[in-house]
């Protein structure tokens, strides 16, 4: 029985690096060329909590310090916007929708902005981690702390999440529980920019009356 178990165990693993190395490269730049890589539009309010998805656990280092940090570690006491990022494609989409989000709340205590950026692919990761002076150059100084680089494979995470095109950018409001309670992809429109920004000031406004 437990040979039967393992058997199918192996098989469904195979069957799925067989679907993602058809699938691979060429697939996720064709659908970003052609449908802009739009999963989804984005929720007009938040996720209720009872229906919410937990976010994984992801580990990586840290650009401020390079310590090895867990994502799961951060949420406690903040509404967190959380980005994944593996290309500067999807960079160029994380910023057009947390742009006036983060200019409203950035300095608000309640609040954080974690970025991911992700590598699954092992040289480019060692590339990117070769050149991580140059990265803090770049990044401001009050988002490194909060700013992960990781290697971890999300192969069989992706799905799930709805992040099957790689080299979309995708963003999540995270609440204090480590709960997913919005969720966006690709480019943004006006709406959900606005909504991105009116959802975490929800969520920032009512850890301040918990805390009251």
């Amino acid at each position: 029985m437990a040979h039967a178990h393992s058997g199918r165990v192996q098989h469904s693993n195979w069957a799925h690096r067989v679907k993602e190395v058809s699938k691979g490269y060429f697939h996720d730049y064709n659908e970003l060329r052609h449908v802009g890589g739009k999963g989804w539009i984005a929720p007009t309010t938040l996720i209720r909590s009872d229906l919410a998805h937990y976010f994984p656990d992801i580990e990586g280092v840290r650009l401020s310090d390079k310590a090895q940090t867990h994502t799961v570690d951060l949420f406690a006491g903040k509404a967190s916007v959380v980005v994944v990022s593996s290309f500067q494609s999807s960079e160029e989409h994380i910023n057009s929708f947390v742009r006036p989000t983060l200019s409203d709340l950035s300095e608000n205590p309640l609040f954080q902005y974690v970025y991911i950026n992700l590598q699954e692919n092992p040289l480019k990761g060692f590339l990117v981690t070769m050149f991580l002076s140059s990265l803090r150059k770049r990044i401001p100084n009050e988002q490194q702390a909060s700013y992960i680089l990781s290697h971890q494979s999300l192969e069989y995470l992706r799905e799930p999440m709805g992040m099957t095109n790689k080299h979309v950018g995708y963003v999540f409001l995270v609440d204090e529980v480590g709960k997913i309670r919005w969720a966006g992809c690709s480019w943004a429109t006006p709406e959900e920019e606005e909504s991105l920004r009116k959802c975490a000031w929800v969520l920032v406004e009512r850890l301040k009356s918990s805390h009251k």
